[in-house]
């Protein structure tokens, strides 16, 4: 049990971090760099994602919630596919949590990546002895 000064102005807290518990504590160290800095091993796309999720909502202890989710997100399919998630989203102005576990839980990640490969080296149209050139049609 302990005792605190009395605070004489009305809605304001007397807390003393030591008396708090250890998870309580570690709450007490959270900011937007001590984010950034969980973020960054990930990618640079979900540091900008950490950002912009903490810059757009009204209570920063919700935007840290959001944000612990999306960085959580790494156990379950690796930082790569996060990152690439995370620069889809902002590309398309959707960096959300939920926006970016449906990105992910869909493959859309791997679906972009196999069609950007398929655009770079490989000709669409099959070669194929029945399938004639603008030539034959002159």
């Amino acid at each position: 049990m302990a005792t605190h000064k009395r605070n004489p102005k009305k809605g304001n807290y007397n807390t003393i971090k030591e008396h708090l518990s250890s998870t309580h504590q570690s709450y007490t160290s959270w900011s937007p760099e001590y984010f950034k800095n969980q973020a960054a091993p990930h990618g640079a796309h979900l540091v900008k994602c950490v950002e912009k999720i903490l810059c757009n909502v009204e209570y920063p202890e919700i935007g840290y919630k959001r944000v612990i989710g999306l960085i959580q997100l790494h156990k379950s399919y690796g930082s790569q596919r996060l990152d690439k998630a995370c620069e889809i989203a902002l590309n398309a102005n959707i960096a959300a949590y939920t926006h970016i576990k449906n990105i992910l839980r869909h493959n859309m990640d791997l679906k972009e990546t196999l069609l950007q490969e398929l655009d770079a080296n490989t000709n669409h149209i099959p070669v194929h002895q029945n399938i004639r050139g603008a030539s034959a049609y002159q």
